[in-house]
């Protein structure tokens, strides 16, 4: 009895990839994991007969011909950082619903699951972080800022702000070396000044020292008048008998 040897699903795509020569959505889906199949059963087959033979790439990405399963429902819901209650709360569902969603009690829903993935490609997502609180993408495609009013910025803005950093940092180091120049300056202008004020005193003093020199110099050259008081003559005594 012959053994049939199995055939890995890796080897089995790149069998089936020549036969999708010039069919660009069977090749999207095998490129996707996809097998003959399953692109032309199941929800596969559903799709085509509601969109064609074109399938969009975000139709695709959504890997509709694998089974929805609680345990993917729980692993996307972890990766976008959600607790059970909050899950429930954003599925506008009950958190005993999400339980029995993961524990495979009850069957996940195709568009819950389609929530969680297209929540965790999205631009939003990648940008829903604390740091980031605030800021949001306008319909121009600005990044708006919360806190310098109206600010937005380009993508191309942002390539800058290495440089801008940059530069900021040499002019704030230029800033400081500056002011220390001038509180430098400042305690030298201060010193000057007391030391001009202390100058001034010592000319004023050597003035009047000078100007007393002089009056002195007057007081001895003048005429000296003579005030004494002459005293008059005294009468003699007589002698007793």
């Amino acid at each position: 009895m012959a053994i049939k040897k199995s055939v890995s699903p890796l080897k089995k795509l790149l069998q089936e990839l020549p036969q999708f020569h010039g069919d660009l959505t069977r090749w999207s889906y095998c490129m996707q994991g996809a097998f003959s199949e399953e692109i032309d059963d199941g929800a596969v087959a559903h799709l085509t007969a509601a969109f064609g033979s074109y399938h969009p790439q975000w139709l695709i990405d959504s890997k509709p011909w694998r089974k929805v399963q609680g345990e993917s429902f729980k692993m996307l819901r972890q990766t976008l950082r959600l607790s059970i209650t909050q899950a429930a709360a954003y599925l506008r569902v009950k958190p005993t619903t999400i339980a029995r969603w993961e524990n495979e009690k009850s069957r996940t829903p195709f568009a819950a699951l389609e929530a969680f993935r297209l929540l965790l490609a999205s631009v939003h997502f990648k940008c829903s972080h604390r740091i980031w609180d605030g800021w949001f993408i306008s319909a121009e495609g600005t990044w708006v800022s919360p806190n310098v009013g109206k600010l937005a910025f380009k993508p191309y803005e942002f390539d800058y702000l290495p440089q801008l950093h940059a530069d900021n940092s040499k002019l704030r180091f230029e800033n400081d070396r500056l002011r220390v120049q001038i509180d430098e300056a400042n305690a030298e202008n201060t010193r000057l000044r007391k030391l001009f004020q202390e100058q001034g005193v010592t000319k004023e003093l050597r003035r009047m020292h000078g100007r007393i020199g002089e009056l002195i110099a007057g007081t001895g050259t003048a005429d000296v008048v003579d005030f004494s008081v002459t005293k008059p003559a005294t009468k003699p005594r007589r002698k007793a008998a």
